[in-house]
């Protein structure tokens, strides 16, 4: 009877995880290192240089602001001034915080903005159209590829980005919100407003865009929403 309660007693050591606050400590250290790589030479830091007022204050620069800011300069408002924040110190959205070996589950040629392919071609990659139809880009990729989008668009639009960067929405009202008529065109009565960034700087903008609609909740930020037992069920982070 002394030796099954040893037993038991072993298992249920053997099954208990390694400190949670550790790992997650861990994760962060190695999520965050990975990411300095790709803080490149844009204006990525907070107390970069703002423009006096632009007509539009896009709020995240993921997979959806840079979509928006790309199309709506291509082909709706060339003239239009945009100015991009980030909590991020460099765009990509999720991609920023998501694990090394994690990639789209979709092909390449389907994702990312219009004016700017991902997917490699065939004579920059050596690769038959079948494979580029196929490829799938790695976080090291997207990372590199949403750098790549940034700088084109500060290079041939009134556009800047600006990292470390928050935007609290409570500031916006009813009358900040584009109006869509029956027509389906927007009415465009809206005048600058000043409004407040993080660190107690500010801009003048016309319309404010969230692009954060679809920002998923990832592990790395957000803790297990349900309750367990860990000396009864071993709960081990992503890794």
């Amino acid at each position: 009877r002394s030796t099954t309660e040893t037993q038991q007693k072993q298992a249920e050591q053997a099954r208990t995880p390694p400190n949670a606050q550790i790992m997650r400590m861990n994760l962060r250290s190695s999520i965050t290192s990975a990411s300095m790589v790709f803080a490149t030479s844009i204006n990525t830091q907070p107390n970069a240089p703002l423009p006096d007022k632009v007509d539009y204050l896009v709020v995240g620069a993921g997979a959806t602001g840079l979509a928006f800011a790309d199309t709506l300069l291509q082909h709706t408002a060339p003239s239009a001034s945009v100015l991009m924040i980030d909590k991020n110190s460099s765009p990509g959205g999720q991609w920023v915080d998501s694990y090394d070996f994690v990639r789209l589950h979709q092909p390449s040629d389907m994702y990312g903005v219009e004016t700017m392919k991902l997917e490699p071609s065939g004579e920059d990659s050596c690769a038959s159209n079948n494979m580029d139809e196929a490829h799938r880009a790695t976080r090291e990729e997207i990372l590199e590829y949403y750098d790549r989008v940034t700088k084109m668009l500060e290079e041939k639009y009134d556009f800047h980005f600006v990292g470390d960067t928050a935007f609290e929405m409570s500031q916006l009202d009813d009358e900040d919100i584009l109006k869509v008529v029956e027509d389906g065109s927007s009415s465009d009565q809206h005048q600058h407003h000043r409004y407040i960034l993080s660190g107690g700087r500010s801009i003048m903008a016309k319309k404010v865009v969230d692009a954060r609609y679809l920002q998923p909740d990832l592990p790395i930020h957000v803790p297990p929403k349900f309750k367990y037992d860990p000396n009864v069920v071993n709960v081990v982070p992503v890794n």
